[in-house]
């Protein structure tokens, strides 16, 4: 299974591989900040319309306020739209590399990991969370950091307005703060219970197609149905939990909001009406711009705190997706490199030497192979029988490095294979599986698999070495016959043969 990754340190990746962008990251701050500033620039100039405008009938203050508002209005949409075309291209130039990366080293797991771990699970990585990171970049980064800073902004202009205004408005954030602290935790959990259901899903149904044949030809048609309604509606239940989580938290924030304006209303309408000449220490009347500025700036406020409520289900969904996917990332690459690779000479024949070769699996609970001692002269032919089980496959992916022993060691040509470049060892040995994959594409790309610049003479000569000759030329396109997937239309002796050209 891939390692999780904590969240701090998922955090830290992110911002790791977002930092060769981090002038495009610049500008949308710039851009954002910019929107800011003309959202929070409407209520004052609504206050200053209202009490320098019509209070005191100065028709030039007001249309002074109202052209104020208007330019704030246009800047805030031209740079929030400047911001979501570069975030959009940000986050796709990401998750593009992203993609490229997960695939790149799910390839050079070793067998050990494929054994292990279901094909469906590995898909879903490639598939639902990175859609999941891709929601929350491309489409919910720009709304939380707007939001963000709106919620700062709006919050120091209603101190700087009437700071015993503000600080009535504020005694309803008590009991949003708890209900956060509860939300946060359930959350996080019910989102991760939900990835992994995602996960099991795809694995489910990956798994079916690839043995549909045999599924069919069993009739296990409504076994493997009950196996997927079985996974199919626990990924419901899961989805369902999480929508019950966020279900008791939002309605909470959207109370909150409006019990703050009715706080603005009360104790605000009471100083402008009283002027606060109460004996309870406070002084001055709030005017009626400054009461409406806060009706305002106070949905600039909770109207922030909803959307980053609302969001807080895309974070914790990217963050489940992100922990997943940076645990496969910094599990160790499966065909590592010797840190001293040397060659084993280029002689027509070189030996294989086992001494004191022990294997075990990962998944194991006995040795597949025990003590081994095995010597294979140059030019010799061997073969080795026994019946199912014995570790003769086993056998054979060591020699390829494939897998590597549990002890002991395996000699190419008196060299260590563990010494030996990858690339050195696989020139030397042959893998053929009892039954190999063909890839899609026409019978000679398969063939050029262990060469792509093989030449159109090239592929027909090592095609004449093996009979694969013979059947291409049964086929409509000979060499260029496309074989669909899995090589379908071939028997499985044909590609057995053309296995050998892999």
């Amino acid at each position: 299974m891939s390692r999780v990754q904590p969240a701090p340190r998922v955090g830290r990746k992110l911002a790791q591989d977002l930092r060769p962008q981090s002038r495009a990251v610049l500008a949308i701050t710039g851009a954002l900040l910019a929107s800011t500033l003309g959202t929070v620039a409407v209520p004052w100039a609504v206050r200053y319309g209202i009490d320098e405008g019509v209070g005191a009938e100065d028709y030039s203050a007001l249309g002074a306020a109202v052209a104020v508002a208007t330019v704030a209005v246009a800047l805030a949409a031209v740079c929030q739209g400047i911001a979501v075309s570069l975030v959009a291209k940000i986050g796709e130039n990401y998750l593009c590399n992203l993609r490229h990366r997960l695939f790149g080293q799910t390839l050079r797991r070793p067998l050990e990991f494929f054994e292990s771990e279901q094909t469906g699970r590995l898909v879903s990585r490639l598939t639902s969370d990175v859609e999941a990171v891709q929601e929350l970049l491309v489409n919910g980064l720009t709304m939380f950091v707007q939001s963000a800073l709106v919620l700062v902004f709006a919050l120091a202009s209603l101190f700087v307005m009437s700071w015993e205004l503000t600080l009535a408005t504020l005694s309803v954030l008590p009991p949003l703060v708890a209900v956060t602290v509860w939300f946060r935790r359930r959350a996080s959990k019910a989102y991760d219970r939900v990835r992994e259901a995602i996960a099991a899903v795809l694995a489910q149904f990956q798994e079916s197609l690839a043995g549909v044949r045999e599924v069919q030809a069993h009739a296990r048609v409504k076994d493997r149905l009950a196996l997927f309604r079985a996974v199919n509606e626990a990924h419901y239940d899961r989805n369902v939990h999480a929508a019950k989580v966020s279900s008791l938290y939002f309605p909470m924030v959207e109370y909150v909001g409006v019990a703050a304006l009715a706080v603005v209303l009360a104790y605000g309408g009471w100083r402008a009406v009283t002027g606060g000449a109460s004996g309870d220490g406070t002084s001055g009347a709030i005017s009626v711009g400054t009461i409406t500025a806060f009706l305002l700036l106070v949905g600039n406020v909770f109207d922030p705190i909803a959307h980053l409520s609302q969001l807080y289900n895309v974070v914790q969904s990217a963050q489940s997706a992100l922990r997943r996917i940076y645990g496969l990332l910094d599990h160790g690459s499966a065909e590592e490199e010797s840190t001293r690779p040397v060659r084993s000479g280029r002689s027509a024949s070189v030996g294989i030497v086992l001494r004191d070769v022990t294997y075990r699996y990962e998944t194991g609970e006995a040795d597949a192979l025990s003590h081994v001692d095995l010597e294979i002269e140059p030019g010799e032919r061997f073969a080795l029988v026994g019946r199912t089980g014995a570790g003769k496959s086993t056998l054979a992916k060591l020699a390829a490095r494939f897998h590597e022993p549990t002890s002991g060691s395996i000699c190419l040509g008196g060299t260590d294979i563990l010494d030996l470049g990858l690339a050195e060892l696989r020139s030397r040995i042959l893998l053929v599986p009892q039954e190999g994959h063909i890839f899609s594409g026409t019978v000679a790309d398969n063939v050029r698999l262990g060469d792509p610049g093989a030449s159109g003479g090239d592929v027909a000569a090592a095609a004449e070495a093996t009979g694969l000759d013979r059947i291409a030329a049964q086929l409509p396109g000979e060499y260029e016959s496309r074989l669909g997937r899995g090589g379908a239309a071939l028997s499985l002796g044909q590609r057995q043969i053309l296995g050998v050209e892999l």
